[in-house]
């Protein structure tokens, strides 16, 4: 009797040793999917990817469709010189959508971002004279929660 009694404490201990170590190695797998692999130094390289996006968004897609609203060149002219010092936003999703080679760098770097949302993250261009689809500064404004680390570039 005792000796049964002893087995089954045995089974008993080695089945929830087995189990608490199923659970640890599944959250530990699972941490590993699912964190992103940005840290603080290399979110100073996404800046410059996401510029990359948003030039390529405005100068490839925005600027070619809206001139095609304009009967001329000066009349789509005067509408970007209203811009000159407000700018054009386009937030984080807008480049998201606009390809999909965008998406898994933004959602990698978003994951890392925890606090920010796609909406808080514009993209800003400032067009300037002769207005052409390469004549402008632009800047990067992560505008997220005050317990996250903001940044602005320009």
């Amino acid at each position: 009797m005792k000796k049964n009694k002893l087995t089954f404490i045995v089974v008993l201990l080695l089945t929830l040793v087995i189990m608490i170590l199923g659970f640890l190695t599944f959250i530990y797998f699972y941490n590993l999917k699912y964190t992103s692999s940005y840290t603080k130094e290399n979110e100073k390289e996404f800046i410059p990817k996401v510029t990359k996006m948003g030039i390529d968004l405005y100068s490839n897609y925005y600027y070619k469709s809206v001139s095609k609203d304009y009967e001329t060149d000066e009349k789509f002219h005067e509408f970007l010189k209203k811009f000159e010092d407000i700018g054009l936003k386009f937030d984080l999703e807008l480049i998201y959508n606009y390809k999909e080679e965008n998406k898994s760098e933004i959602d990698d770097f978003m994951k890392y971002k925890t606090k920010c949302k796609k909406s808080d993250i514009l993209f800003v261009i400032y067009p300037k004279s002769p207005y052409g689809k390469n004549d402008f500064d632009s800047e990067l404004i992560m505008d997220c929660d005050k317990n996250d680390d903001t940044s602005t570039t320009k």
